[in-house]
């Protein structure tokens, strides 16, 4: 009975203060609209063929007096509008009584479907809100562009496919490139995958981009805050029996693992090709291979959560003038080289495979005290040269300069002299100790990762200094 009581008196004294509080009716009452202009950025017009994309986007509505403010909001197009508004609970074109208590606030959300434009070229929408409070009218506009893609849910190629930059290409869940197929990517070409998405082959993949031209791999969300937001989809997986894969002067971004190959061919044919090629911010991995015969040259891969460049379970690696770093994360290391299974615990099982690695003229480098690291059994490892390299490595300092590794003119523990890390810019400063590190190749690498010569002397790393 007590507690009843105390109920009815605490309900009762509730009641009051709300009847005490009186509504605000004054001619000069406006409410504070933290927001003039809401812009969507570029929004694909489908997340599947015939399911547009939404996008939400929210703001404060703010009552700054000592009274309730009744509001009335309206959106300008009316049930014909691609926007779609709901404030403090309440979902509808027109709204009105919407109550603000003294001194507080209420959420505007405003979502966007975006529909289909028939054009290659983004195509640019606007609305606006009404907000009336005591005759007094506020706007706030509205602003979002649409673009039409190529859709893919899914999908298996049924026959050798190009890509054109005509529009760009939307992969959700999966595309599947089976065995005996081909698709090629032409330069310019800007592929978004959704979450979870993977691009799938067991064919072959040409991603042939220009140095004027590149070609630009990343997520489905183009807004400023997924702009460097890692793991956002799947990535590449390259599976047995894929060969001769080719991807040149390509940006992979903002994925769990850049590139994955996943064989164990022992033909000694080449898996994969990546060349003046940019990875960067991948959840996982950059690159990462079990087995297989990889050539990687003039390539940044960088700001990678576990490894830049990881070749596990044996494989044959070819790394040149590239630039692998690991700045960013402050965990895990730019390069691993493994030929040792080890179970879920880390433990050795008994098995190791074959390994061979040449590391030429590159940069490895991050905050972590090792950045190459070597994980073999000496018994399955094979040729094995490291040579005219800027490598941190503290603690295996000694190890890379064994005579069975043939290590020649490597430089340990020296920070590069980026020009600046922060935006990307991984080109030498004048006081570089990279510059004039490396040594000419054979075959001659005449060319760096932005098609500028190499001349005399060429330096380490991904980028000529000029």
């Amino acid at each position: 009975m007590q507690k009843v009581l105390l109920f009815l008196v605490v309900g009762f004294f509730l009641s009051s203060c709300r009847d005490d509080i009186s509504i605000r009716s004054n001619n000069n009452t406006k409410l504070i609209v933290k927001a003039d202009t809401i812009y969507f950025d570029t929004v694909f017009t489908q997340v599947a063929p015939g399911t547009p994309m939404s996008v939400n986007k929210q703001f404060v509505l703010v009552n700054p007096y000592d009274e309730i403010v009744q509001t009335s909001v309206t959106l300008a197009g009316g049930k014909q509008s691609i926007f779609k508004l709901n404030v403090d609970g309440q979902a509808g074109y027109q709204l009105s009584d919407i109550e603000i208590l003294p001194k507080d606030s209420v959420f505007v959300f405003v979502e966007l479907y975006a529909p289909q434009t028939g054009q290659n070229l983004p195509l640019i929408y606007r609305d606006s809100l009404h907000f009336v409070t005591n005759g007094n009218l506020q706007k706030v506009q509205l602003a979002a562009w649409g673009q039409d893609a190529h859709y893919f849910l899914g999908d298996t190629l049924k026959d050798h496919t190009t890509w054109v930059a005509d529009k760009p290409y939307v992969i959700s869940k999966y595309l599947f490139v089976p065995e005996g197929k081909t698709l090629q990517i032409q330069e310019g070409v800007q592929l978004h995958m959704a979450p979870y998405s993977w691009l799938y082959v067991e064919g072959k993949l040409e991603i042939l981009g220009k140095a004027s031209n590149r070609i630009l791999i990343q997520g489905d969300r183009l807004e400023p805050r997924y702009e460097e937001q890692a793991g956002q989809y799947g990535g590449i997986w390259l599976s047995y029996p894929s060969k001769q894969n080719r991807i040149e002067y390509t940006t992979i971004k903002n994925g769990t693992v850049g590139v994955y190959v996943d064989t164990s061919s022992s033909d000694g044919e080449t898996q994969v090709q990546i060349k003046n090629s940019f990875i960067r911010n991948m959840r996982f991995d950059g690159v990462a291979a079990k087995g297989g015969t990889l050539d990687v040259q003039n390539c940044l891969i960088t700001d990678c959560g576990r490894v830049g460049f990881l070749g596990q379970l044996g494989g044959s690696y070819r790394l040149k003038h590239n630039t692998i770093t690991n700045y960013a994360s402050g965990q895990g290391s730019a390069v691993l080289f493994n030929n040792i299974e080890r179970d879920e615990n880390g433990f050795p099982t008994g098995l190791s495979f074959d390994i061979d690695f040449l590391v030429q003229n590159c940069i490895i480098s991050g905050y972590a005290k090792d950045e190459l690291i070597l994980d073999i059994d000496p018994l399955k490892q094979g040729s094995s040269i490291v040579s005219n390299s800027l490598i941190k490595a503290d603690e295996l300092f000694d190890v890379f300069n064994k005579d069975d590794l043939k290590n020649k003119v490597n430089r340990l523990s020296f920070y590069p002299n980026f020009v600046d890390i922060s935006n990307f810019d991984y080109s030498l400063d004048s006081l570089s100790p990279a510059i004039d590190a490396g040594q000419v190749l054979n075959p001659v690498i005449t060319e760096d990762y932005n098609n500028n010569l190499r001349s005399g002397i060429p330096d380490a790393g991904a980028i000529e200094k000029q």
